[in-house]
């Protein structure tokens, strides 16, 4: 094993991996904007139930991710994609 790879091994989880772009930049594994977002993240940010959200992915009426099982939000689809539902009373 390489001198490198035995000092990585020695240090915690969150300074092992580094960023593909900077390898200064090391990540820290805080939850960001850029994360994913559950069914629950998303029906608490749009103030609807859970179950809503399902039927909302069902009719493919919102933006969501797929992987494998798993459904996940992107942050920035939802926030696009929720002025484009509101309806204005004239």
């Amino acid at each position: 094993m390489s001198a490198e790879f035995e000092k990585n091994m020695q240090l915690p989880f969150n300074q092992k991996h580094r960023c593909a772009n900077d390898s200064e930049q090391l990540f820290d594994n805080r939850i960001s904007e850029d994360k994913l977002l559950t069914k629950t993240d998303v029906s608490k940010i749009i103030n609807v139930s859970i179950k809503t959200i399902d039927k909302l992915v069902c009719k493919k009426e919102i933006p969501f991710i797929k992987i494998g099982r798993l459904v996940r939000f992107d942050r920035r689809e939802i926030e696009n994609w929720l002025p484009k539902r509101s309806h204005h009373v004239h």
